[in-house]
């Protein structure tokens, strides 16, 4: 099924990553600054319009992540979720790793890896903001 594609997993499955090279320009005082990335670009965290339920996944893989950059949320009327694997999935509300509802949520990505995120408005995950 396309929804569960490779490149689906990456609308806000973020996978963080360290290369060798960075490693070793950490190591010798020339890292690369982090960078905070808004979520959704300018448009922001915000269910996707029906014909662009993508938008999230588009925003993705437009962008790579490494360990001490950002995620800046921006958004009004919502949640941000954290979840696992299963509840990005199956757009799971009720079992969350973490949830924001400040309207401008930062998470610093702190360990390689993936993370997942959802909206916390209903049926906003099953629309795309995920």
């Amino acid at each position: 099924m396309a929804a569960y594609s490779l490149l689906g997993v990456f609308c806000i499955f973020l996978i963080v990553v360290t290369t060798t090279a960075e490693a070793a320009a950490v190591h010798k005082g020339r890292a690369k600054p982090p960078t905070e990335f808004r979520v959704g670009g300018k448009l922001g965290w915000r269910e996707p319009d029906a014909n662009h339920t993508d938008m999230y996944e588009i925003w993705a893989t437009k962008n790579r992540f490494r360990i001490g950059d950002s995620l800046y949320f921006e958004y009004r009327n919502d949640f941000v979720l954290e979840v696992e694997k299963q509840g990005y999935y199956h757009c799971n509300m009720t079992a969350t790793l973490a949830s924001f509802n400040d309207g401008k949520t930062v998470i610093n990505l702190d360990q390689p890896g993936p993370f997942y995120f959802i909206s916390g408005a209903p049926d906003h995950c099953k629309n795309g903001q995920r």
